[in-house]
């Protein structure tokens, strides 16, 4: 009973009247708690009066009293998977990003996340690597945090070093950009006529090509090469110019699609070994192929269309051209950037 009063009495003042004609009492004791209820409640002050409420002239809500009070960004809904980036595209989604893609249209697959690139070149562009500074190398590269270039995994003898990206759509189209450094003689696509062939080392740099399968075996479509000369004068070093300065012409199938770079060699008059040469930065821009020299894009940027749309895998070979000596290689290119799109 104690506990009853003791909470009827932490009870606030109201204006509704009790009934307690719904308790019934048993014995004689209930009916004791209950003469001592009523006590209680008789005892209890009058309710206050508090009268109407004043009327508040509230401000308009602004668009920032509405907004979530919280820290987290709006998610937009979710986005549709669609077959490529040109299918987000042409769905109205013109902001570069993450898109999902389901390259065969079939609901039971689990799309993919791949960054599209959806303002330069008309848009619709999905990019399938993106190295800079030595990091991000495929495993069949090694990464030269010092230096920041993916390098050659290579042993004495070795040119060549093949890596294969595999794009989820079907494409005609392939763009990109590469940046190189470069220690030794690199010189271009100076070779000995045994080494001009599709599947050997053909220049000191970089070259792009699309393996497609015929008669059963596998053939590469060029797209493009990226070759770094020294910079020695053509009427020293002839043939380790640019080709539009009168250096080593291209490979037959490489044709113009290549831009072509000289590489500042400070130790060259300096008397320094050819091993112990540092790495060095391009100094020159990138030239295009025809003659007179004429400047290339500055961040050595290519487009290549090529016969027909298909879903092939891109082989990228890192390649030096000559000067292996069992002590190791007397010259050397670095990948510093790759970034590549299909469309």
């Amino acid at each position: 009973m104690a506990a009853l009063v003791t909470l009827l009495l932490a009870l606030p003042s109201c204006s509704q009247v009790l009934d307690f004609s719904a308790f019934r009492f048993t014995d004689e004791g209930d009916a004791g708690a209950a003469d001592a209820v009523a006590d209680v409640i008789h005892d209890l002050p009058p309710a206050l009066d508090l009268g109407a409420p004043d009327a508040v002239e509230a401000d308009a809500a602004t668009p920032e009293d509405l907004a979530p009070m919280t820290d987290a960004p709006v998610m937009d809904a979710p986005v549709t998977a669609l077959r490529s980036c040109a299918d987000h595209l042409r769905a109205g989604r013109t902001a570069s990003g993450m898109y999902p893609i389901d390259p065969d249209g079939d609901v039971a697959t689990a799309p993919v996340m791949v960054y599209c690139d959806q303002l330069r070149e008309g848009g619709g562009w999905q990019r399938v690597i993106d190295l800079s500074d030595g990091l991000g190398c495929p495993p069949e590269l090694a990464s030269d945090a010092r230096e920041r270039v993916c390098v050659r995994r290579a042993g004495p003898g070795e040119t060549v070093t093949v890596f294969r990206i595999a794009p989820e759509v079907p494409y005609a189209e392939v763009r990109g950009r590469a940046s190189f450094r470069a220690r030794g003689d690199v010189d271009g696509f100076d070779n000995p006529p045994a080494a001009l062939v599709p599947d050997g080392a053909f220049v000191d740099g970089l070259t792009v090509s699309r393996v497609v399968e015929g008669d059963g075996r596998e053939l590469r479509e060029h797209v493009f090469t990226w070759a770094l000369t020294d910079s020695a004068p053509p009427e020293r070093a002839p043939s380790a110019a640019c080709p539009c300065a009168g250096g080593h012409p291209a490979f037959p199938a490489v044709g113009d699609r290549y831009l072509c770079r000289a590489v500042i060699d400070r130790g060259r008059d300096g008397g320094a070994s050819t091993d112990a040469r540092p790495w060095r930065d391009p100094e020159t821009p990138w030239l295009l192929p025809a003659a007179p020299c004429a400047p290339g894009d500055p961040d050595g940027w290519f487009r290549t269309t090529l016969g027909i749309a298909a879903r092939a895998p891109l082989d990228v070979r890192l390649t030096i051209s000559g000067g292996i000596s069992d002590a190791g290689s007397s010259e050397e290119v670095g990948l510093a950037s790759l970034e590549l799109y299909v469309r």
